[in-house]
Protein backbone atom coordinates (compact mmCIF):
# COMPACT_ATOMS: atom_id res chain seq x y z
CA UNK A 1 0.00 0.00 0.00
CA UNK A 2 0.85 3.46 -0.90
CA UNK A 3 1.76 6.21 1.45
CA UNK A 4 -1.15 8.57 1.91
CA UNK A 5 -0.58 11.34 -0.96
CA UNK A 6 1.59 9.18 -3.02
CA UNK A 7 0.77 6.78 -5.94
CA UNK A 8 1.50 2.66 -5.83
CA UNK A 9 1.79 3.21 -9.53
CA UNK A 10 5.37 3.52 -10.41
CA UNK A 11 4.60 4.62 -14.11
CA UNK A 12 3.00 7.26 -12.66
CA UNK A 13 4.52 10.66 -14.06
CA UNK A 14 6.66 8.53 -16.15
CA UNK A 15 6.87 9.09 -20.09
CA UNK A 16 4.59 7.68 -22.72
CA UNK A 17 5.80 4.00 -22.79
CA UNK A 18 7.43 3.82 -19.75
CA UNK A 19 6.54 0.37 -18.01
CA UNK A 20 7.16 -0.81 -14.23
CA UNK A 21 11.12 -2.40 -14.16
CA UNK A 22 11.80 -5.64 -12.14
CA UNK A 23 15.22 -4.24 -12.19
CA UNK A 24 16.09 -0.55 -10.66
CA UNK A 25 16.90 1.28 -13.41
CA UNK A 26 17.28 4.53 -11.89
CA UNK A 27 19.08 3.24 -9.11
CA UNK A 28 15.64 2.61 -6.98
CA UNK A 29 13.69 -0.59 -6.58
CA UNK A 30 10.62 -0.71 -9.07
CA UNK A 31 12.51 2.15 -10.95
CA UNK A 32 10.73 2.92 -14.59
CA UNK A 33 12.47 1.52 -17.96
CA UNK A 34 12.19 3.24 -20.98
CA UNK A 35 11.12 1.47 -24.17
CA UNK A 36 12.72 2.28 -27.20
CA UNK A 37 12.25 3.54 -31.00
CA UNK A 38 10.60 0.46 -33.32
CA UNK A 39 8.78 -0.08 -36.58
CA UNK A 40 7.06 -3.00 -35.93
CA UNK A 41 5.30 -2.87 -39.36
CA UNK A 42 4.95 -0.87 -42.43
CA UNK A 43 1.47 -1.60 -44.46
CA UNK A 44 0.63 -1.45 -47.18
CA UNK A 45 4.52 -2.72 -47.66
CA UNK A 46 4.27 -1.87 -51.64
CA UNK A 47 3.69 0.81 -53.88
CA UNK A 48 4.53 3.29 -57.18
CA UNK A 49 8.13 4.81 -57.43
CA UNK A 50 5.88 7.30 -58.44
CA UNK A 51 5.20 8.02 -54.40
CA UNK A 52 2.41 9.74 -53.12
CA UNK A 53 1.22 6.24 -51.29
CA UNK A 54 -0.48 6.51 -48.00
CA UNK A 55 1.61 3.84 -45.61
CA UNK A 56 0.90 3.18 -41.63
CA UNK A 57 3.72 2.80 -39.50
CA UNK A 58 2.98 1.24 -36.60
CA UNK A 59 5.71 0.54 -33.55
CA UNK A 60 6.90 1.63 -29.86
CA UNK A 61 7.80 5.31 -29.43
CA UNK A 62 6.45 7.12 -32.12
CA UNK A 63 4.89 10.09 -30.28
CA UNK A 64 7.97 12.29 -31.13
CA UNK A 65 8.67 11.36 -34.59
CA UNK A 66 11.20 14.03 -36.50
CA UNK A 67 11.55 12.62 -39.43
CA UNK A 68 10.80 9.61 -41.24
CA UNK A 69 12.86 8.48 -44.66
CA UNK A 70 11.88 5.61 -46.95
CA UNK A 71 14.91 4.73 -49.55
CA UNK A 72 16.79 7.39 -47.93
CA UNK A 73 13.96 10.24 -49.27
CA UNK A 74 12.59 12.54 -46.58
CA UNK A 75 8.63 11.49 -46.37
CA UNK A 76 6.07 13.92 -45.22
CA UNK A 77 4.53 11.76 -42.18
CA UNK A 78 1.43 12.90 -39.50
CA UNK A 79 1.87 11.23 -35.93
CA UNK A 80 -1.26 9.53 -35.23
CA UNK A 81 -0.36 8.07 -31.62
CA UNK A 82 2.79 7.06 -29.60
CA UNK A 83 2.43 3.48 -31.92
CA UNK A 84 1.00 4.63 -35.43
CA UNK A 85 2.12 6.91 -37.73
CA UNK A 86 0.34 7.69 -41.37
CA UNK A 87 3.42 8.75 -43.94
CA UNK A 88 3.03 9.55 -47.68
CA UNK A 89 5.86 7.71 -49.90
CA UNK A 90 8.39 9.71 -51.37
CA UNK A 91 9.47 9.15 -55.50
CA UNK A 92 11.85 6.69 -56.18
CA UNK A 93 14.10 6.60 -58.83
CA UNK A 94 14.03 2.69 -59.30
CA UNK A 95 11.60 -0.21 -58.17
CA UNK A 96 12.80 -2.61 -55.47
CA UNK A 97 12.99 -3.11 -51.54
CA UNK A 98 13.61 0.19 -50.00
CA UNK A 99 14.47 0.97 -45.96
CA UNK A 100 11.83 2.43 -43.70
CA UNK A 101 13.86 4.69 -41.34
CA UNK A 102 12.06 6.44 -38.19
CA UNK A 103 13.54 9.23 -36.00
CA UNK A 104 12.39 10.41 -32.81
CA UNK A 105 13.41 12.14 -29.77
CA UNK A 106 14.32 8.95 -28.19
CA UNK A 107 16.16 7.39 -31.56
CA UNK A 108 16.07 5.81 -34.80
CA UNK A 109 14.70 2.55 -35.64
CA UNK A 110 15.51 1.30 -39.11
CA UNK A 111 12.60 -1.60 -41.16
CA UNK A 112 15.07 -3.10 -43.34
CA UNK A 113 13.51 -3.39 -46.84
CA UNK A 114 9.91 -2.94 -45.55
CA UNK A 115 8.10 -0.93 -48.22
CA UNK A 116 8.97 -2.69 -51.68
CA UNK A 117 8.33 0.06 -54.69
CA UNK A 118 7.27 -1.37 -58.06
Amino acid sequence: MAPAGTSADPTQGAPAGARPSPLPTDGVPGGVEVMETGVASVAPGTGSTAGGDPVLIEGAELAFTQTVTIGGVPAAFGIISDTRIAVVTPPADAAGPANAVVTTTGGTATAPGAFVYV
